[in-house]
């Protein structure tokens, strides 16, 4: 089954992404220094996504969605100004905050970030 992040909409730009290169590296006593690449997919990419200001809806959607994912399903995503990629959840990354409430209906307003990684 194919996985699409929903609400990518909502995702604030406050959202980040750390790139990685993976490099093996050998320094000498004289100072020398051998660098060589290490493996295939030297580039590893993981994205930190924030939603804010979230209602109840938009958080069980979300919610929802990484339990369907579990943290091993891989997914696309489109991150701001970049083209889909494909991606996995990183376990224990998820965090869920009470935001604020609804002045008239009560509801609650949430924050939830989680870090997700690139997948080959």
């Amino acid at each position: 089954m194919s996985y699409v992040l929903p609400l990518q909409n909502l995702i604030s730009l406050e959202s980040s992404i750390d790139v990685k290169y993976a490099a093996l590296s050998a320094q000498f006593g004289d100072g020398y220094e051998q660098v060589a690449p290490l493996g295939i997919n030297r580039k590893s990419k993981v994205w930190n996504i924030i939603y804010r200001n979230m209602n109840a809806a938009n958080t069980q959607t979300i919610l929802n969605f990484l339990d369907s994912v579990e943290g091993y399903q891989t997914f696309f995503a489109t991150p701001i100004g970049e083209i889909e990629q494909k991606w996995r959840l990183i376990p224990d990354s998820v965090q869920i905050q009470h935001y604020a409430e609804d002045q008239i209906t009560h509801e609650p307003w949430k924050h939830i970030t989680f870090k997700v990684r690139s997948a080959v």
